[in-house]
């Protein structure tokens, strides 16, 4: 009985251990899943993913399947109990059967030593009327 306990407390020490290094092993990575709105003929599901840096911020925006949108990604960090735009990039991406284009985004000079809550805002809208808002959604927040 006590060699169990001991393999148990030795198991959860390493398991402990290796989470904590592999948490701050390496640069901060998401990845987040859209599911559609109504407002979307067809539905389906866009990606966002983001790295980063000792000084940079990237973002890759996945369309849905059969969809031409054209997309505004906003780098926030919270600070003073709200959101603040570090800065906004846009562009056109597309997913059909014939082409795909994903949005690749890189957003400079981006402190990392304030230690706080960062995300992206996405604001999506309609690819041949840029100025119809389909929908907002954020990634995941991570530490800078």
């Amino acid at each position: 009985m006590k060699i169990i306990k001991l393999f148990f407390l030795v198991t959860v020490v390493f398991a402990t251990l290796m989470m904590s290094v592999g948490e701050t092993a390496s640069a901060a990575k998401t990845s987040t899943t859209i599911k559609m709105n109504s407002k979307f003929a067809y539905g389906g599901k866009a990606y966002l993913t983001t790295s980063e840096n000792h000084s940079k911020v990237n973002a890759t925006y996945e369309a849905a399947y059969d969809s031409y949108v054209y997309v505004k990604l906003s780098l926030q960090r919270y600070s003073k109990g709200k959101w603040k735009n570090l800065g906004t990039k846009s562009g056109y991406t597309t997913n059909g059967f014939e082409n795909k284009k994903n949005l690749n985004v890189t957003f400079n000079n981006i402190s990392n030593v304030t230690k706080k809550s960062t995300r992206i805002k996405v604001k999506i809208y309609n690819g041949y009327n840029k100025t119809q808002l389909m929908q907002t959604a954020y990634s995941k927040k991570w530490i800078r």
